[in-house]
């Protein structure tokens, strides 16, 4: 059986606690995930008690450190697939692997800080990478992931902006150690 046939059919079952489904918010107008964790009522007047998620499909909490909660009614919320969303994103976090490639050369490195270009402070700590800033990353090397150092014995450090980055997998469990898995 396809994959694709397998998806659907795991999509038009109805979802279960911790599914993640999606919904058309009126105020502003935009399409928010959510994380079901409970059901209100039966029949035609269901609604899902659901956990909003940001788009680091991470939960988004109140100042009090409480989970950000709606009851949306169940012929609203559609399912998601959540491996679909995170192929489609193209959004850097401190910590990723990312390869640097320019001239047919290839630079591996793990992020470490994004820096506005016009001296401000930049917004993409708080609200994910907002796509004008320059990303600083340490440069590693692509088997056993240890940073380089130069000549002085300092970090490789290289800033660059996202046009030309792109995030990379990594192996952790390989036989010979860690490794970058580059496509």
């Amino acid at each position: 059986m396809p994959l694709r046939t397998i998806l659907k059919i795991l999509l038009d079952k109805p979802p279960e606690i911790g599914s993640i489904v999606k919904f058309k918010d009126s105020i502003p107008p935009r399409v928010v995930i959510g994380e079901v964790c409970g059901f209100i009522g039966t029949g035609s007047r269901m609604k899902y008690e659901i956990i909003m998620l940001d788009k680091r499909m991470k939960p988004m909490l109140h100042i009090n450190g409480s989970y950000k909660r709606r009851n949306i009614p169940a012929e609203k919320c559609k399912h998601v697939d959540v491996q679909h969303i995170k192929s489609m994103k193209r959004d850097f976090e401190i910590g990723d692997v990312v390869c640097h490639s320019r001239f047919g050369l290839r630079k591996f490195g793990v992020i470490t800080s994004f820096i506005n270009p016009d001296g401000l402070v930049s917004t993409s700590y708080d609200t994910g990478y907002n796509g004008t800033d320059l990303i600083c990353c340490v440069e590693i090397k692509p088997r056993g992931l240890a940073r380089i150092k130069d000549n002085d014995g300092n970090y490789k450090n290289f800033i660059v902006s996202n046009k030309r980055l792109k995030i990379c997998k990594v192996d952790i469990w390989n036989e010979h150690g860690s490794r970058i898995l580059y496509k």
